[in-house]
């Protein structure tokens, strides 16, 4: 749906959208990166990421009440953003209880198969497990975020064009007095819409 805003509500609702994906990328692309170089492939290290990511997705959510006194349109898409970011928070819960399981096995358990690893100077070896391990919880993780920063980029345009998806109205009702609706956009509209109306023209 669309509603009437000013041009700062407009400005203001790419806001959440944009520090979403800034936390993505820099989360799960420069510190995993750094992550790596330094930890050596540890498991450990990597729970670092989904600790940062989740203050950033609180911050989001905290903001929604807030930003409701002031605009019910911004704080729409504050809700939006923090929505899909509780999606990443429970990538980053099945990711961590994978890892968790396998530390604990690991732990009670220890040895499993391992293969040389050539890449180190030293000659040391990698345990199979914990490789196989670490790329399950690295896939959950990254299809969620390829899925949430798609979506974002997404609601990133109809932030700018005064959309708000229907079931964020659900769940944050709109008061009288703010954003009157406007109707479905053309960029809402399914392509049979428009050729219905091509022909009743």
């Amino acid at each position: 749906m669309q509603y009437q805003t000013t041009q700062q509500e407009l400005n203001q609702a790419k806001i959440p959208h944009h520090i979403f994906n800034f936390n993505i990328l820099i989360t799960h692309l420069f510190v995993a990166y750094t992550i790596l170089e330094i930890g050596h492939g540890a498991m450990l290290p990597f729970l670092i990421i989904p600790a940062i990511s989740t203050l950033v997705i609180f911050y989001l959510c905290k903001q929604v009440t807030r930003k409701q006194s002031e605009s019910w349109y911004v704080a729409a898409h504050w809700l939006t953003a923090c929505r899909r970011g509780k999606w990443l928070i429970r990538a980053y819960i099945a990711a961590t209880s994978l890892m968790l399981i396998y530390l604990a096995i690991d732990t009670l358990f220890p040895g499993g198969l391992k293969m040389q690893d050539f890449s180190s100077p030293d000659g040391g070896s990698t345990n199979i497990t914990q490789i196989i391990t670490l790329y399950f919880a690295a896939v959950i993780v990254f299809v969620t975020v390829l899925f949430t920063f798609i979506q974002t980029g997404i609601s990133v345009f109809e932030a700018g064009q005064g959309i708000v998806d229907d079931k964020i109205e659900t769940l944050l009702p709109r008061p009288d007095d703010m954003n009157t609706p406007l109707g479905k956009s053309d960029a809402e509209k399914a392509p049979e819409d428009n050729v219905n109306l091509d022909k009743q023209a």
